[in-house]
């Protein structure tokens, strides 16, 4: 079974209830997006093309709704003032991961991931795209396996720069730690084939076409994603009479919905 999928700055979509509970049940997937994506990382791009595809496969600690609202992805909760998340003077701000998250190579996700992250934007030669992200960031601790703590220079009323949205997602220490700051560019392996935590992985990258994807076996739930396979393909294609469209919000509903065409 083959689906169509045309997004756009002002996209909608429709979503039927669920009625499935297996991975990959719905077959094949097509996103027609408006310009080919170039690269899968977006330390190294500010592209939205770049940011969108790259978030179907790599994840941040939490996202934002399409009104504002902040939802936990890789997080247990959205640390806040009122939970203890983020202290009274506002210069940390502290996250639990979920437990028991894998990358897609079946390794466990830990705190020295997230503080990789970090480290790899912020540093001096890196070129980082998403540097202001990070801004009066001092440290980062990682007392246990699952907690992150970011540390600021001064007070932030908002402190949900790093690790929160799509433009500061989560990358494995072990494939990225051999590209830090002036060898980020050349790490063509990582930058286009990230290990990641989403709903699925690469298996064929053509920078400025087309991106081949598959079911991650390791996705945190077990029934999605809803499609086996998913084709990115940059700009329109001609479609066949008859073929359905996709119309979602986002990207990020691939890992959250089991959506069918009305």
């Amino acid at each position: 079974m083959i689906r169509y999928l045309l997004l756009g700055a002002a996209a909608a979509f429709t979503l039927a209830p669920a009625a499935m509970a297996e991975r990959g049940a719905d077959g094949d997937v097509k996103i027609i997006y408006w310009q080919a994506p170039s690269i899968l990382n977006p330390y190294l791009s500010g592209g939205t093309k770049d940011i969108e595809s790259s978030s179907i496969v790599i994840e941040p600690l939490g996202r934002y709704t399409e009104t504002g609202a902040l939802v936990p992805y890789l997080a247990q909760e959205i640390p806040t003032v009122a939970n203890g998340g983020v202290s009274a003077d506002l210069t940390a701000i502290t996250w639990r991961l979920k437990e028991g998250l894998l990358w897609s190579d079946g390794s466990p996700v830990t705190s020295a991931d997230v503080k990789f992250t970090a480290d790899y934007c912020m540093h001096p030669e890196g070129g980082c795209a998403q540097l202001a992200k990070f801004e009066g960031v001092t440290s980062i601790d990682t007392p246990d396996a699952l907690t992150v703590t970011v540390n600021f220079s001064s007070p932030k009323p908002n402190p949900y720069g790093p690790f929160m949205g799509g433009q500061t997602p989560i990358i494995q220490k072990a494939q990225f730690e051999n590209c830090m700051g002036a060898k980020a560019p050349g790490c063509t392996e990582a930058n286009f084939n990230p290990i990641g935590t989403g709903p699925f992985v690469v298996t064929d990258f053509r920078p400025n076409d087309v991106i081949q994807m598959a079911a991650n076996p390791n996705y945190r739930d077990p029934a999605k994603p809803a499609f086996a396979t998913l084709t990115f393909k940059g700009a329109v294609m001609p479609l066949a009479l008859g073929d359905r469209y996709w119309r979602p919000a986002n990207l990020t509903m691939l890992g959250t919905c089991n959506w069918r065409p009305t």
